[in-house]
């Protein structure tokens, strides 16, 4: 797999709040030079250059919770 530039923007709790887990609303998007994951505000959240580009931004948002498979699948590009 090729070298990927990640972007991640985590918002900081506040001390009060109560942490509820959500799942994040994703975009893939063809980048120039590769795919890139954006969240619904627009903000890259992460970014792959090269050849397996896609199937690492798939990864990515499955492990961000984004994506869900069924037993036994795997992400397929």
């Amino acid at each position: 797999m090729s070298a990927a530039a990640v972007h991640v923007r985590m918002p900081q709790p506040r001390a009060s709040a109560r942490v509820r887990r959500t799942v994040p609303a994703l975009t893939l998007q063809s980048t120039v030079q590769g795919w890139a994951l954006y969240d619904e505000t627009h903000q890259l959240v992460f970014e792959a250059e090269g050849r397996h580009a896609r199937l690492a931004c798939l990864e990515r948002a499955f492990a961000l919770g984004a994506v869900r498979l069924r037993a036994g699948e795997e992400p397929h590009v």
